[in-house]
């Protein structure tokens, strides 16, 4: 008897989840997500104003649990906000509005667009496709967004479209590499390519793949580094404590130098060697240094050759040909630059296990992330981040703008993203290991 109790009240249980819309499914479709910050649209509350908008109910939830409600228009045309002349807030002191403007796209602004034309449909993430290589143990990409230098492994490398990733011209020949120990660079105007490897160091014409200079040495894999026009490029061996500057013509050595420093090839045919605690400026005539900064850290080189250093005074801008700093920002402290977009205005900041940052430069607005590893795409809309995982790697990419996620992608294994341009992220790594590109 008790038994058969308990299966009829299971069964009234049971029949009373299906039956009620609350217990069925969570009203709240998640729209949105920032830095902690959660937007949430009430698909139960979706009223019909006119054939293309729709009124809605929009929540935000804080990274502190705390939740706020407005009520909001949509334009399924255009898929953005309109905003209502008497909005209705549970708090209106704490209430963060969703942006007016959403850019379209899987997620975001199409997310709402998808559910509200058809509801209960699911959005789509980012789709990841293999490119149009047979196999590929790392990428070497040109800034331009037009070539990338795919590693087929064996001592072979093959100029490739980043449209497709289909080949272009002949195969190259270079060292064997690893792919964790690919030292390749393209030239700022993209018409030279260079790799280095543990016994030789090439360089060839782009797109045609004729061969220029190549010539071995006798040190550790160094670092490499193309000026703009691809004329001298840097080679850095950090083990043995030697620059190199030479031709990419003739492979002919230009200048050597013996320190402890991070070498960067600056405008005017200069390099500056970034210390703990001084930058030292080198013209190619001398080995000693012209004149010297009192600033140090962890730098990268901006495309218009000024170069950004992080320390413990934070953020700092040289402008070489002024001789002096030119911005400071002295709330980025202990992290460093890892990407950073054409104009050299938005930086890529990685804070280690805090997660990212994207600062703009020009009006020092921050974008923050829980996620590592900030790429951002070479013109500074959208912006990459990854969670690593044992078992996966996930990708997102975001509207900087607006903060808003515009897709993901979960790939199986350990990846990463390697370039960022508009929509698409080119990602290495994964089961099997390949080189993928992915439209959001």
């Amino acid at each position: 008897m008790k038994a058969w109790r308990a299966r009829f009240l299971g069964l009234l249980f049971t029949w009373g989840m299906v039956c009620s819309a609350g217990w069925a499914q969570d009203p709240w479709l998640l729209v949105s997500e920032r830095g902690g910050w959660k937007t949430y649209l009430d698909t139960s509350r979706v009223q019909k104003v006119a054939p293309q908008l729709r009124r809605v109910w929009v929540k935000t939830v804080q990274p502190t649990g705390s939740e706020m409600i407005c009520e909001q228009e949509f334009d399924l045309s255009k898929a953005r906000w309109k905003a209502l002349q008497s909005s209705t807030f549970s708090d209106p002191t704490l209430m963060a509005l969703p942006p007016k403007s959403i850019p379209a796209g899987p997620g975001s602004g199409a997310q709402i667009l998808a559910y509200l034309r058809k509801p209960g449909s699911q959005v789509s993430a980012g789709q990841a496709r293999a490119l149009k290589t047979r196999r590929s143990q790392g990428a070497t990409f040109s800034s331009r967004g037009d070539y990338f230098l795919n590693w087929e492994g064996g001592g072979k490398l093959q100029l490739c479209s980043m449209a497709d990733g289909s080949p272009i011209g002949p195969k190259l020949r270079a060292p064997d590499l690893e792919s964790h120990q690919h030292k390749g660079n393209f030239s700022a105007n993209g018409k030279i390519v260079g790799v280095a490897g543990p016994q030789k160091v090439c360089f060839w014409q782009v797109p045609a793949g004729r061969s220029l200079a190549s010539f071995a040495h006798k040190h550790e894999t160094p670092a490499l580094d193309l000026k703009s026009d691809g004329s001298l490029a840097l080679l850095h061996y950090p083990e043995s404590k030697l620059v190199q500057v030479v031709g990419t013509a003739n492979g002919a050595v230009v200048w050597t130098l013996k320190t402890s420093g991070a070498p960067y090839l600056i405008p005017n045919g200069q390099v500056a060697v970034v210390k703990a605690n001084s930058v030292e400026v080198y013209s190619l005539a001398k080995s000693e240094p012209l004149y010297t900064f009192k600033e140090g850290g962890a730098g990268f080189l901006l495309p218009d050759g000024r170069l950004a250093l992080i320390g413990s005074r934070g953020l700092a801008v040289i402008d070489f040909p002024q001789r002096k700093v030119v911005q400071r920002t002295k709330t980025v402290q202990a992290s460093r630059i890892h990407s950073v977009d054409l104009r050299g205005r938005q930086l890529g900041i990685d804070l280690g296990s805090s997660g990212s940052l994207v600062l703009d430069r020009r009006d020092n607005s921050q974008w923050k992330s829980p996620e590592v590893m900030p790429l951002v795409s070479q013109e500074g809309t959208t912006v990459a981040v990854f969670q690593p995982d044992t078992q996966r790697t996930v990708v997102s990419l975001y509207h900087l703008a607006s903060g808003l996620r515009l897709g993901h992608v979960a790939i199986q294994g350990s990846a990463s993203p390697q370039f960022v341009f508009g929509r698409r992220a080119w990602i290495y790594g994964g089961r099997p290991a390949g080189l993928y590109l992915v439209q959001f």
